[in-house]
C-alpha cells in the first residue's frame, strides 16, 4: 500500500503492470518488505515468558539424548536467536550436557552477514539488562559490542526462503 501510494495508484492491478514494466521497483518493493527492525530482549514481555515458563518446560519434557533445537524464522541481524541463547545459558548448567543448536534464518544474505558477525551497535541492546550486557557482550568501543563466543556458539545461521519451501538453501 505504501509502494501503491508514493506512484499514486488506485488498484492493485495498476500496480502490478508497473511492478512488471519497471523491475527497479521491484527491487525497491523487495527491500521494503525486508526491512528488519530488531534489538535484544525487543519484546520484554515475550522474553519473560521464555524464561519463566517456556525454558523450564521445555527442559522438564526433554531429556540430555534429544537435541534441543530452536529455530527463529525472519531472524533479521540475529538479535533474537542471540537473546534466545543467552536466555537458555541464564537457566543454569544443563546445556553443558545437552546438544543445543539455534537457527536463525532470514532471505536477506545482508542481514545474515551481519548477524554471524556478531557484532552491534549500542542501540540494538536498549533493552538489554545491564547486567546481561555486562556478562554476555564485549565491549569493543566506539559503540560496538561483540557476542561472546559462549553464545555464539549455540546459534548458526541460514539463508531460508519461506515462500519457497521446496527450494530451501541452507547454508551454515
Amino acid at each position: 500500500e505504501r509502494r501503491m501510494s508514493v506512484h499514486q495508484f488506485d488498484s492493485l492491478p495498476r500496480y502490478v503492470r508497473f511492478l512488471q514494466e519497471n523491475p527497479q521497483e521491484v527491487e525497491f518493493l523487495y527491500k521494503e518488505l525486508l526491512i528488519g527492525v530488531t534489538n535484544f530482549f525487543r519484546d520484554p514481555g515475550l522474553f519473560d515468558f521464555l524464561k519463566e515458563k517456556a525454558i523450564p518446560q521445555l527442559l522438564q519434557s526433554r531429556t540430555k539424548d534429544t537435541p534441543l533445537r530452536v529455530w527463529n524464522p525472519g531472524c533479521s541481524t540475529g538479535e533474537e536467536p542471540y537473546t534466545i541463547a543467552i536466555l537458555l545459558l541464564e537457566s543454569g548448567n544443563w546445556w553443558r550436557d545437552w546438544q543445543v543448536e539455534i537457527m536463525g534464518s532470514d532471505i536477506n544474505q545482508r542481514v545474515l552477514h551481519t548477524a554471524r558477525k556478531g557484532m552491534y551497535k549500542k542501540g540494538s541492546h536498549r533493552a538489554t539488562p545491564p547486567d546481561m550486557l555486562r556478562k554476555y557482550f564485549i565491549d569493543e568501543g566506539k559503540g560496538d559490542y561483540r557476542i561472546i563466543d559462549a553464545v555464539r556458539r549455540f546459534v548458526s545461521f541460514s539463508y531460508v526462503n519461506l515462500l519457497d519451501p521446496y527450494k530451501i538453501s541452507l547454508i551454515r
